[in-house]
């Protein structure tokens, strides 16, 4: 890196007050030999402020830069500093050494002259006294031609000459390691399961690209950044660790240092030193955390920061084109799970020509989510993986991992409560021989057996082990106590309702048969037919005639994930804002395929644009026409709409390619009516026998009612059993329906203006 340095004028004027105020300090502590504190920007600040010096008069923001260059100019000097005095030491340490074996060659010269038989001795240069060192023989050799030790008879440590040597050599200044290092990422701290095709892709994408550059330069130019997009929880950050474990490459985090710096002057600095960072380690992978946070595109959210790290990014994204040296590689990794809050202006082949998407797992995936994260845990061997898959749809891995804790979780207190009931056992037998059975010697054994089960968490060995796995129930427990986060998103769990509970509709269940329930059972059958797009189906008739119970059961048919939107959630005061939130519906959509979007009370949402009295009404249709059409994939997104008036829902909605299946829910016949009311019953509590129910749904005063108001019917008829209940099994009679029969009225009085709307849609469409 750089050597900082004092430009202009402002940062020498500071360096000099800088200078003072350290003396000052110095001065301050008489002398005395102490660690030092380092100074600080807003002290310097203060300080500058409360003197007299012209530099107060600055303004606060270029003030407070040139202190921060300056305390860096500092430590940089002070930091040569203790390598010029260490390199000094070092010389003199090698001087000293050099001078007392110049000293032991002179004495034995001397006592060569004496007629005492030599003897081996042994050298230890000053620097190995009180150390466990080599040593080496000196042995006497002959006396050289001149009479002169020879040089051979000079043989000392090799510390001692290392030393001598680095008197003359001025030593190497120590690099101080990379602020920006990569990450450590140790062996098997990352377990991934159910994104086997992701986990390929990514690999194809970025880390075969960067490992073997030399294969893809037939090929032009390789991306040099690639988002991950995907809701929280589904792995995005773990699978760039993982592949970057398994394939050697470093990586290091951006986003973990544009988190720490989060002021718009420093980007620069931080986002250049970490792409610095990453050509030393070349090839390498520069991951960016939650991309959207970093580089929000301009709007409410958009900020100078957003603003200075989305230039940044651009221009060193450019560099890094122009850079790749043979085969030294960098690619930069964005993750995020809002792509559409981007920055469009990254999204350019430039800059991020790639995107990878990672789904909500399904339910082959969930259940290899569930082994991996089970592998280390006591389970025996009736733990069904495949029904917990089952019964979690549109739980994410993460999600998985906090279930599969929470059931370890409970596992352990089962297992401690088994221990306590053995302590508390053992203490009551051993006081009843003792003590006898008295009430007061009950609480003595109760106080006993906590005590030693108190005595067992301490230690142990205090009572023999109980073997406890993680059970079953204790996976059913887990997952009925856990909220997952696309729940938490507004996403719906898999409605209950089941067609069993739904009386007559026959033809209405036929038509979602073909247009959603087996698209979604049974893709390889469609296949054959062409690719088709997902099929929109609009419900409309009087109001009370199960069209919501019919959506809620066809999502259990198909066991697809669910969103319920109720038609006003949509809508909002704020430009613009209806219309994002329409896009984010159907993005979450998109990433929880198969998914079903039930829209109730859709005129309420999409209204005849020429009947709007504001701009921001059609603006909410055409966003909802755009989402329709697929200007982006739609995938395997089904859209199902209600409404009591299609006759107000703008016309282009219900054009072929959008909601262009219209299903007439109307007013139930006489045999349907016989139909529902069984279907009623049977779900609810019996008594009433089937001839007897037939002849209530047959009776003229059940003429015009629609499911609803037979349902009400129901409700009346028990409020009339419980008021004559006096015991035993409940069960409704002929005398409760009667008493409901007088109290319960036809809710729909125009049903033929209902029939005159089916007749007109059917004839235009």
């Amino acid at each position: 890196m750089a050597r900082i340095s004092l430009r202009n004028g402002l940062d020498r004027d500071v360096y000099q007050i800088v200078k003072k105020i350290e003396a000052e300090r110095e001065s301050n502590d008489d002398g005395k030999q102490r660690k030092r504190r380092k100074l600080t920007v807003t002290e310097i600040y203060e300080s500058i402020k409360r003197s007299n010096s012209s530099l107060s008069r600055q303004k606060r923001k270029p003030l407070e830069d040139a202190i921060e260059r300056v305390l860096d100019f500092r430590k940089e000097e002070e930091q040569e500093a203790e390598d010029s005095d260490d390199l000094l030491e070092a010389a003199e340490e090698a001087e000293k050494a050099f001078k007392r074996e110049e000293r032991s060659l002179l004495n034995r010269q001397m006592t060569k002259h004496w007629n005492i038989k030599p003897a081996a001795v042994t050298a230890v240069t000053a620097e190995d006294e009180g150390k466990s060192t080599k040593k080496r023989r000196l042995s006497i050799e002959p006396e050289a031609g001149n009479g002169a030790i020879s040089d051979a008879s000079a043989i000392v440590s090799s510390k001692t000459t290392t030393n001598a040597v680095a008197s003359d050599v001025p030593a190497k200044k120590t690099l101080k390691p990379s602020k920006y290092g990569p990450e450590q990422i140790p062996p098997g701290s990352v377990a991934l399961a159910g994104v086997d095709v992701v986990l390929e892709e990514l690999n194809r994408c970025v880390f075969a690209r960067i490992e073997k550059p030399e294969n893809f330069i037939p090929f032009g130019k390789q991306p040099v950044g690639v988002i991950i997009s995907g809701p929280p929880g589904t792995g995005k950050q773990s699978l760039v660790r993982f592949l970057s474990w398994e394939t050697r490459t470093p990586i290091i985090s951006l986003g973990r240092y544009l988190t720490e710096t989060r002021s718009p002057d420093k980007v620069s600095k931080v986002m250049t030193d970490v792409l610095d960072e990453a050509k030393k380690l070349a090839p390498c992978v520069v991951l960016i955390e939650n991309l959207d946070k970093y580089m929000a595109k301009p709007g409410n959210n958009h900020s100078d920061f957003a603003q200075e790290v989305t230039t940044q990014l651009q221009l060193n994204l450019q560099r890094l084109r122009e850079w790749e040296e043979g085969d030294r590689r960098i690619v930069i990794v964005g993750t995020t799970s809002k792509p559409e809050l981007i920055d469009p202006s990254l999204k350019r082949s430039d800059y991020f020509a790639r995107s990878i998407t990672v789904n909500v797992p399904d339910t082959v995936a969930r259940e290899e989510i569930f082994r991996v994260h089970t592998r280390n845990l006591d389970i025996p061997s009736d733990v069904d993986f495949k029904a917990l898959a089952v019964r979690t749809h549109g739980f994410v891995g993460a999600d998985i991992r906090a279930v599969v804790d929470d059931a370890n979780y409970k596992a352990g207190n089962r297992y401690l409560d088994m221990e306590y009931v053995v302590a508390k056992n053992a203490a009551q037998t051993e006081r009843m021989e003792t003590d006898g059975d008295s009430d007061g010697n009950r609480v003595k054994y109760l106080e006993d057996g906590r005590r030693q089960w108190y005595d067992y968490v301490r230690d142990p060995s205090y009572i023999n082990k109980t073997r406890v796995q993680v059970s079953h129930q204790n996976f059913l427990d887990a997952i009925a106590e856990y909220t997952p986060y696309l729940r938490r998103e507004g996403f719906s769990s898999i409605p209950s309702t089941t067609w069993s509970e739904v009386g007559a509709l026959h033809s209405v269940r036929a038509a979602f048969q073909v247009s959603i329930v087996r698209r979604i059972k049974e893709p390889l059958l469609f296949q054959k037919f062409g690719k088709q797009r997902p099929t929109g189906v609009l419900l409309f008739g009087p109001p009370g005639c199960g069209k919501t119970l019919v959506a809620k059961a066809v999502a259990n048919d198909a066991q697809a994930s669910f969103i319920l939107i109720k038609g006003p959630e949509l809508l909002n005061k704020y430009v613009g804002e209806s219309e994002r939130a329409i896009r984010e519906l159907f993005t979450r959509a998109k990433s929880c395929a198969p998914c079903i979007l039930f829209f109730d009370e859709m005129d309420s949402l999409v209204p005849k644009r020429e009947n709007t009295t504001t701009e921001a009404g059609a603006r909410v249709v055409n966003a909802l026409l755009a989402e329709l059409d697929g200007a982006g994939e739609r995938g395997e997104v089904y859209v199902i709409g209600t409404s009591n008036r299609p006759d107000m829902i703008d016309p282009a909605v219900l054009r072929p390619g959008r909601l262009d299946k219209l299903l007439f829910v109307d007013l139930p016949t006489e045999d349907e009516r016989v139909d529902i009311l069984r279907t009623i019953v049977r779900n609810g509590i019996g008594g009433t026998e089937g001839d007897e129910i037939e002849a209530i749904a047959r009776d003229p005063r059940c003429k015009g009612f629609s499911g609803a108001d037979l349902y009400g019917l129901y409700k009346n008829a028990m409020d009339a059993c419980i008021l004559r209940y006096e015991g035993g099994e409940p069960a409704l009679i002929r005398e409760d329906w009667e008493a409901a029969l007088l109290q319960t009225k036809p809710s729909v009085s125009n049903a033929e203006v209902y029939r005159k709307i089916a007749a007109t849609l059917h004839h235009q469409n």
